[in-house]
């Protein structure tokens, strides 16, 4: 079993593929390790909502769950 995933960007400009790659290697960086903390698709969607949001410390997710 491997984790390893391969892409590929055709037809677009440099710019367009430098924010692309931009926008993958922060998704990696946020996600990394989160599986065990994804413990429902509620979770899954709450997680989802903060890195939309660029709450990338998941400061949304604490004070929910404090308040």
């Amino acid at each position: 079993m491997s984790d390893l995933v391969r892409g590929r960007l055709v037809k677009y400009s440099l710019e367009d593929t430098e924010r692309i790659l931009e926008q993958v290697g922060t998704l990696l960086a946020f996600s990394r390790q989160l599986d065990l903390a994804l413990s429902s698709d509620a979770v899954m969607n709450k997680i989802f909502d903060a890195f939309k949001m660029g709450d990338f410390s998941l400061e949304s997710l604490h004070a929910e769950n404090e308040g």
